[in-house]
C-alpha cells in the first residue's frame, strides 16, 4: 500500500472513530490509530501507548463495513480500560457492555475469526444479490411505462 493512500485511509478512520464516539456518545479521547502487518491479529487496542492497530490488509481484503466493524472492537477495549477504569477484559462481560453501548453485532466480539467470511455474513455478495434484484424490479417497472395498456403504463 502506498503512503498516500495509506494516510487517507488513516484521516478516514480518524473520521470515523469520531463519529462513532459521538454517535453512541461514548467519552473517549482519539488514541493513535496505525496500520500494521500482523500476521494474526485484525486489530489490538494497546491502553499503555493508547494506540489503536489495525491490520493493514485488513483494508484490502474486507469491506469498509468490516473494518469499521474491527475498529468498534477495537473502541470497545478502549471503553472498558478508559470509560469503565477496569483491567484488560477479555470479551468477558465488562467488553460485552461495551460492544452493546456501541451496538457492534456478535459476529465482530468474538477474539478472532475468518472477516472474509464476515463480509459474506455482513451482506458484500448478499448486498450485490439484493443491488441486482432491485435493479430488475425498476427495470420491469419501466419496462411497463412503455405498455399500450394505459392503466398499466
Amino acid at each position: 500500500m502506498d503512503k498516500i493512500r495509506e494516510s487517507i485511509i488513516l484521516r478516514q478512520l480518524v473520521a470515523d472513530y469520531r463519529q462513532i464516539a459521538f454517535q453512541f456518545k461514548v467519552p473517549l479521547k482519539l488514541p493513535l490509530i496505525m496500520l500494521v502487518d500482523h500476521s494474526s491479529l485484525w486489530g489490538r487496542w494497546d491502553p499503555l501507548k493508547r494506540t489503536i492497530e489495525l491490520r493493514r490488509s485488513l483494508v484490502d481484503e474486507c469491506s469498509w463495513d468490516t473494518v469499521l466493524y474491527v475498529l468498534k472492537h477495537e473502541m470497545a477495549h478502549q471503553i472498558v480500560s478508559e470509560v469503565f477504569h477496569l483491567p484488560h477484559s477479555d470479551h468477558q462481560e465488562s467488553f460485552q457492555r461495551a460492544c452493546d453501548l456501541l451496538c457492534l453485532p456478535h459476529f465482530f466480539r468474538r477474539a478472532s475469526g475468518d472477516l472474509r467470511q464476515a463480509d459474506g455474513w455482513q451482506g458484500a455478495n448478499h448486498q450485490s444479490d439484493k443491488l441486482s434484484q432491485i435493479i430488475k424490479k425498476i427495470q420491469k417497472l419501466f419496462s411497463l411505462t412503455a405498455s399500450t395498456n394505459e392503466a398499466v403504463a
